[in-house]
């Protein structure tokens, strides 16, 4: 799909939410499993479709303009279709079915301005665009006897490229508003599905495993015009490339009741594995101005809120996906004779999830180029690679009892490992930066290894 403004066109706005251009593109869900029967197993859910390309240029002499709240210039999404969720599994003998894989986002979403645009608004962007995979479908739950598996999660879609350039003039006036945001996503993890055992002398209960997250595309970032944003937390230039987060191990509970013997397994599902970030690219030969006002006129009041605080001029951020927790577990089994009984039991939590990496993040002011914030707490340009945080271990419980003349129980009890977080890679910048205030911190360039967190899953408003 490729959108083009001719030079004389012109686009006005002027209520909330309203958007100059929207361009579009979303894969289709899949279907979810049909559910099973007696000994048969649940079905598997079918696959998300994949988004496609989707490309917005507006020429020189083109304007874009819009009043009001939650607004865009110019929004551009592929996405790819959610998988469908795994059927419930049949009583005897069942498995749940497992969750279908999502689908990617397109191959490339691309914005390319030559001409004017302008908002006026809270979280009004001047030009966004966005590179988002589908989330995995759910694994089945299954409730039945003897013998009982959830399905397991499917794993979720990747995004990818998105690529943004600017020849011409964008201006926003609004917190939250910013001129140029490329997001590239990761879809999440399907959870795994539950396990729910009711048995008689014997029982086996396993969560299904968790579906990993999508790996994010590379964000690529140029700007050769001018950039102006009038607010707080209205940053000049972002680019985020996020990887999706590890679904959630199923949880599995297993109660086994005997006259003389009753044995059970019961485990927890693993969590998914976080999805990488991907490399991000910001280049500016051009202006990039925050808390714009005129330089023959500015003062900078320390007691006094400026329009600019906490607007950085260009902000890049990689960051692996969070790991998924593992399946916590409950297990109850007793045994009673009027002779002997024996009570024996194993419960075990699933481990978590490992979390993604974070990868390369660049950000460069070219010869010519100039960048300038005139709020406090308003670096020039921050750059930033974040590993994802391993998930937790999921917990374990185990309450078993042995009546008779001669009663033994015996259970072991173990708790969930909890995953390692991941690593950050390299961070570069080359900048001629502009001071105006004091407050200014003229760069912040910083690894971060991940921590432990919830998952970053379905972030797709920039």
């Amino acid at each position: 799909m490729i959108f083009v403004l001719e030079p004389s066109g012109s686009i006005a706005t002027g209520t909330m939410g309203t958007v100059g251009i929207l361009a579009v593109s979303k894969g289709g869900q899949g279907g979810d499993g049909g559910e099973g029967h007696g000994a048969s197993d649940g079905g598997t859910g079918g696959l998300g479709g994949n988004g496609g390309s989707v490309s917005v240029i507006t020429n020189t002499g083109s304007s874009i303009s819009t009043l009001g709240n939650y607004a865009a210039a110019v929004s551009v999404l592929s996405e790819g279709g959610y998988g469908g969720a795994g059927g419930s599994g049949g009583f005897f003998f069942g498995r749940g079915g497992s969750g279908g894989q999502a689908g990617n986002s397109g191959s490339s979403v691309s914005v390319s301005n030559s001409g004017a645009l302008s908002t006026l608004g809270v979280m009004s962007h001047g030009a966004l665009a966005r590179s988002v995979g589908g989330n995995g479908g759910e694994g089945g739950v299954t409730t039945g006897t003897i013998l009982v598996l959830g399905g397991n999660g499917g794993a979720g879609g990747n995004g990818e490229r998105v690529a943004m350039m600017n020849l011409g003039l964008i201006t926003t006036d609004g917190d939250h508003a910013r001129g140029l945001s490329g997001l590239s996503i990761g879809g999440g993890g399907g959870d795994g599905g539950q396990a729910f055992d009711y048995s008689s002398f014997y029982g086996v209960a396993v969560g299904g495993n968790a579906g990993g997250g999508g790996d994010a595309g590379m964000v690529t970032i140029d700007n050769s015009g001018t950039i102006l944003t009038a607010g707080r937390h209205a940053t000049g230039m972002v680019g985020r490339s996020i990887g999706g987060g590890g679904g959630e191990g199923g949880s599995a509970q297993s109660v086994v009741l005997g006259y003389q013997a009753a044995l059970s397994l019961t485990m927890g599902g693993l969590g998914g594995s976080g999805g990488n970030g991907g490399m991000v690219t910001l280049t500016s030969s051009g202006r990039v101005a925050t808390g714009y006002i005129d330089p023959l006129d500015a003062v900078a009041p320390r007691n006094v809120q400026l329009p600019g605080d906490h607007a950085a001029g260009m902000l890049a951020q990689s960051v692996g996906g969070g790991g998924g927790n593992g399946g916590a577990v409950i297990s109850v089994t007793a045994a009673a004779s009027g002779s002997g009984a024996i009570d024996v039991s194993f419960a075990q939590g699933g481990s978590g999830g490992s979390g993604g990496d974070g990868s390369d993040a660049a950000v460069s002011v070219l010869s010519g180029g100039s960048v300038v914030t005139y709020g406090r707490l308003a670096p020039a340009v921050h750059a930033q690679s974040v590993g994802g945080g391993g998930g937790t271990g999921g917990h374990a419980i185990d309450v078993g009892a042995a009546v008779g003349e001669a009663a033994v129980s015996l259970s072991a009890v173990l708790g969930g490992r909890g995953a390692v977080a991941a690593m950050a890679e390299r961070l570069q910048s080359t900048m001629r930066v502009c001071r105006h205030s004091i407050f200014q911190v003229a760069r912040s360039v910083r690894p971060v290894r991940g921590r432990r967190r919830r998952q970053w899953r379905q972030r797709r408003h920039g």
